[in-house]
């Protein structure tokens, strides 16, 4: 939250802040070395402070561990005692490495239960 209070700021006062587009968007400046690029990427991330703010929450929130993200626990709660043969469940996932860990955690599951 710092760091988008920080990009809003810096944006407000006509300043670019490229560290802290770079908390808010890290995965956008992988691998990026060029000042130049790293000042248009930051930019472009300075102008939606908002939806940087909200990817880094979902990134946090979806990618948490398995043992403590509260989404996969849940989702464990609500699956545990079904036969997924018979009642068969869809589960929506915002990115490939949540469908990954809901994989793993499913799986699992099902070594515990053996």
């Amino acid at each position: 939250m710092a760091a988008f209070q920080q990009l809003r700021a810096a944006r407000g006062r006509g300043e670019l802040d490229a560290a802290a587009a770079k908390v808010l968007a890290p995965e956008r400046f992988a691998g990026v070395s060029d000042p130049q690029e790293v000042e248009r990427i930051a930019r472009g991330v300075q102008r939606n402070p908002g939806t940087a703010k909200e990817n880094a929450l979902r990134r946090v929130v979806d990618l948490a561990p398995r043992a403590t993200n509260a989404k996969i626990q849940k989702l464990r709660a609500l699956l545990k005692g079904r036969d997924l043969k018979q009642q068969p469940v869809v589960v929506f996932a915002h990115n490939l490495d949540a469908v990954r860990e809901i994989t793993e955690a499913r799986a699992e599951e099902r070594i515990e239960r053996k």
